[in-house]
C-alpha cells in the first residue's frame, strides 16, 4: 500500500498546474488541472470559495455549447493556428498521393569506367 501512495505522489508530481489570485486577499495558489471537469477550489488564506471549469474551446465549439464571438482573442487565435496547421498537413499528405516523387536512377553514378 505504500508503495502505491509513493506511485500517486510521484505521479502527481507530473501534473500539470494552475496558479490563482484570490479576488478577496490575493493570495496566489495552486490547483491540479483536470480537462473537461469543474472544481471547487478554496483559497488556503480566506477559504473563499471558486468554482473552475477546464473546457476545450474546440470541443465546446463542435458540440454546440459555444459561440465563435464569445472566444477571446487568444483562443480564436490558437483555434485558428491548430487549423492552418491540420489543412496545411492535410494538403501535404493529399499531394504526396496525387505527385509522389518519383527516384531517378542515374545509371553512370557509382560506376568507374575502365578504358
Amino acid at each position: 500500500m505504500r508503495e502505491k501512495n509513493q506511485m500517486k505522489q510521484w505521479l502527481n508530481t507530473f501534473t500539470p498546474k494552475k496558479v490563482m489570485v484570490c479576488t478577496q486577499c490575493q493570495t496566489k495558489f495552486r490547483f491540479p488541472v483536470k480537462p473537461g471537469k469543474t472544481l471547487n477550489v478554496t483559497c488556503p488564506s480566506c477559504r473563499a470559495s471558486y468554482q473552475i471549469s477546464f473546457v476545450n474551446p474546440l470541443v465546446q465549439l463542435l458540440q454546440g455549447r459555444l459561440n465563435w464571438i464569445t472566444l477571446n482573442k487568444t483562443e480564436k487565435k490558437k483555434l485558428f493556428v491548430l487549423f492552418a496547421t491540420i489543412v496545411i498537413a492535410f494538403g501535404l499528405i493529399v499531394s504526396s498521393f496525387l505527385n509522389p516523387i518519383k527516384p531517378s536512377i542515374d545509371q553512370t553514378q557509382g560506376i568507374e569506367h575502365v578504358l
